[in-house]
């Protein structure tokens, strides 16, 4: 598939907002529920939560973009995922083990456990989904090429379904959750939506205003105890589905016209999966390690992870990218 900044660009933001998600978590678990802190905090957290649906999106994507009119030799394509997803997932998962395990807070046993179903930090689960998803990807393409809007609509009602009546222990690693985001993916992919997303702009611009105006108030006010926010994953497919579209639409029509974006959003790219599977380290060894002995306040943690993180992760993604380009 023929490269495509406007897709490289939104995989960089991404990254970043990911980052930025699991920046703010700790802050927030710290911060007085209803304070001015804990308000900001909060809402910068969650209106980033479209990340890992936006990677899905992108997997889906890239995938179909790729094999379009094209037979998938399997032992081929499962073989890159294994290469280039399990393994380095596998790598970084005992890693964090070692980590973990030097302070005594993790046996041996479980080991297996946190391979298998990414527990052993948060932002696994999303190899966890991937993984699924790639293994049901050929099945996929061949239902989504024969009956395209019944793969559509199946795919979202299963979304649905997963997200708010059936709940059950790791529903959050269960790529019945977010397969719509991948299907929504191999559409764009399918029909060059760039075009879609330039002309219908506006339209993704309000459906994004109003359902991140309408999500995230209920949301906070749900998090303060004032009431039970019962329809909040639904509304979250909304906001998250407008939210992705509108990102993907100001990529292609604005953002990709920037050589500078078109540059930087390369090199970060490349580099993107590391990213999101080391980016929690360095918050760790912040948590654990350095700020415990310095008496820090929340809002004080919040910014010297925020300059830790990003300094290293753009760090490593322009040295990276240099000496790819001094070896070339």
């Amino acid at each position: 598939m023929k490269h495509n900044n406007g897709i490289s660009i939104m995989n960089a933001f991404l990254c970043l907002c990911v980052c930025m998600i699991h920046i703010t978590s700790a802050p927030l678990a710290e911060a007085v529920v209803g304070s001015a802190f804990y308000a900001v905090v909060f809402l910068v957290n969650k209106v980033l939560c479209f990340s890992v649906p936006g990677f899905i999106f992108l997997s889906g994507f890239k995938l179909f973009g790729k094999y379009f009119n094209k037979q998938i030799d399997t032992k081929s394509f499962f073989a890159t995922r294994i290469k280039k997803i399990v393994v380095p997932y596998a790598v970084s998962v005992l890693i964090y083990f070692v980590y973990f395990y030097a302070k005594e807070w993790v046996g041996i046993r479980e080991l297996p456990q946190f391979l298998l179903l990414g527990t052993l930090a948060a932002h696994f689960y999303y190899v966890v989904i991937a993984v699924q998803l790639y293994v049901l990807f050929p099945l996929i393409k061949i239902l989504f090429e024969k009956h395209i809007y019944a793969t559509i609509i199946i795919s979202l009602l299963c979304t649905i379904v997963f997200n708010h009546f059936i709940r059950f222990t790791y529903i959050d690693r269960f790529f019945g959750a977010y397969i719509f985001y991948f299907v929504l993916g191999m559409l764009f992919a399918k029909h060059n939506q760039h075009k879609f997303a330039n002309a219908h702009l506006l339209m993704w611009v309000v459906c994004f205003t109003f359902a991140a105006l309408f999500h995230l108030y209920f949301a906070y006010i749900s998090s303060c105890g004032v009431l039970v926010y019962k329809y909040g994953n639904l509304i979250n497919i909304v906001y998250v589905t407008s939210a992705v579209c509108l990102i993907y639409g100001l990529c292609h029509k604005y953002i990709q016209k920037s050589s500078v974006m078109c540059t930087a959003s390369k090199a970060l790219g490349d580099v993107s999966y590391n990213v999101y599977l080391y980016h929690i380290l360095i918050i760790f060894v912040l948590l654990y390690d350095i700020f415990p002995g310095l008496g820090l306040y929340a809002a004080q943690k919040l910014v010297i992870s925020f300059v830790v993180v990003y300094f290293c992760v753009f760090v490593y993604a322009f040295s990276k990218s240099y000496i790819g380009k001094k070896h070339a």
